[in-house]
Order: structure tokens, then C-alpha cells, then sequence
């Protein structure tokens, strides 16, 4: 199968609630001297603006030496490369994620990548300069993370010597009460398997898991997703809902 070529990209603004737009920025001329894989089209992930001024979009499938997001601080008329630091964990091809802010100056940034991820930047400046955080808990692979605010972030990670053939699992929750400086195991073999859909913590005690139907019990897994929730930080996890699939 013959890839699809993207041959335009218009972004739109509108200033009444949608009910008029007009053109303000081709995308395509603005990702002049990115490069991108070869074999996969796509080039635009995830848009934000933090700002009425300020906006990122994340750039799938870069090649270059340097993770990169696209940024534009006049309301989206005009668009440059921004390119962060190199990641200590692996190289491109890289997988952005456009930035969370937390306030007007701090935020975090995800990068990942074909073989790894993910990498984890912060911001203390509004996004004027990203700086990478150390990498994530290592005892296996980061599979959903989540921001409750500057300093609180969780991740739940694959157990040690996890691999994709190994099903089912039971995954690992950390948390770091620092921006992501350092990480503490919360608890072992949670009743929350690969595949992660989405992790969503609403305090430091009060959060949410969803997984496919069977992710730690399995298999067979189901066409059904889970969500569990935990009311004392993640230390022990119930079933409260499913959600049926197709």
C-alpha cells in the first residue's frame, strides 16, 4: 500500500465561539527542515495553546538528532522549530506530545520513541526553554503517566522482565513528589495489566485505571475496558465500572 501523501494543511482561527473562522497559517511551510520518516506521512500530532498567543504542535516521526515541536507565539500566524535537548534514554525517530502546563510557567513535555520512552521535559519558564527530567522508574516499561500538578506525577510501569509475549501482567504504580526528580514504588502487582488505556489521578489519594477486559487475569482479554479506581493512593485498587465494546 502505497502511503498518503499530505498536501495541505491549513490552521484556522476564530474569535466568536466558532461561528466564523478565517485562515491564519499554512503548516505544511511551517515544518520546513523538519525531517521525518520516509515511510510514514503524517507529520502533525497533538495541538495546545496554553495562551490565546502561545501554541504548540507536536511533530510525529521525527529523524532528526534533537526531539522537536512546532511553536508559535502570535496566535498561530507563524510557526518555528523548537528543539529540545537530546534524550539520555535513545535516539529518533521520535513521538511528541504537545506540553501540559501546570500554571503560566511550568510545564511538561513528553517524548517518545520507536524503542523507548517515555521521556519526560520540564519547563519553568512558560516554554521558552525545555530541560530533561531523569529518566522514569526502571523496572520496566512506562505504560500511562499522569500530572496532578507541578510537583505530583504517577506512572504506571511493566514489572520487571516484563516483555509483550508475557500476559498477563501486574503492573507497578510510582509516584514522585518532586516534578519528576525521583520516583517511589507505591505498590507491586496491581490488578492493572498491559494494555493501559488511560491513568487519571484527581488528588494525591483519588485516582482512576482504565485496561482492556481481562489485562491481568487473562487471556482471553476482552472487548470490554475496566476502570478501576483507588481512594488511598493507589495502594490497593477496585473494579467500578466496564465499559462495553463493540
Amino acid at each position: 500500500m502505497v502511503p498518503q501523501t499530505t498536501t495541505t494543511a491549513h490552521l484556522y482561527v476564530t474569535s466568536d465561539s466558532g461561528l466564523h473562522w478565517r485562515l491564519t497559517a499554512d503548516l505544511l511551510k511551517a515544518t520546513t527542515g523538519i525531517t521525518t520518516a520516509s515511510n510514514c506521512a503524517g507529520r502533525f500530532g497533538d495541538m495546545t495553546f496554553p495562551s490565546p498567543s502561545t501554541g504548540w504542535i507536536s511533530i510525529t516521526r521525527q529523524q532528526s538528532a534533537q526531539p522537536e515541536i512546532l511553536l508559535t507565539v502570535d496566535g498561530g500566524t507563524n510557526w518555528k522549530v523548537q528543539r529540545l535537548p537530546r534524550p539520555a534514554i535513545g535516539n529518533c525517530p521520535c513521538y511528541g506530545v504537545v506540553p501540559l502546563f501546570f500554571d503560566a510557567s511550568r510545564g511538561i513535555l513528553q517524548v517518545s520513541g520507536d524503542q523507548w520512552g517515555p521521556a519526560l521535559y520540564a519547563t519553568s519558564d512558560g516554554g521558552q526553554t525545555w530541560r530533561p527530567l531523569p529518566s522514569l522508574p526502571s523496572s520496566g516499561y512506562p505504560l500511562a503517566l499522569d500530572f496532578v500538578d507541578a510537583n505530583n506525577f504517577w506512572a504506571i510501569v511493566t514489572p520487571p522482565g516484563w516483555t509483550k509475549g508475557n500476559s498477563p501482567t501486574r503492573d507497578w504504580l510510582y509516584r514522585s513528589s518532586d516534578g519528576g526528580g525521583t520516583w517511589k514504588l507505591v505498590q507491586a502487582d496491581l490488578p492493572i495489566g498491559f494494555p493501559v488505556s488511560s491513568l487519571l489521578f484527581i488528588d494525591a489519594n483519588h485516582g482512576f485505571a482504565a485496561q482492556e477486559q481481562g489485562a491481568s487475569t487473562g487471556p482471553p482479554v476482552g472487548s470490554s475496558t475496566e476502570v478501576l479506581a483507588t481512594s488511598d493512593g493507589g495502594h490497593t485498587w477496585k473494579l467500578v465500572g466496564q465499559i462495553k465494546g463493540s
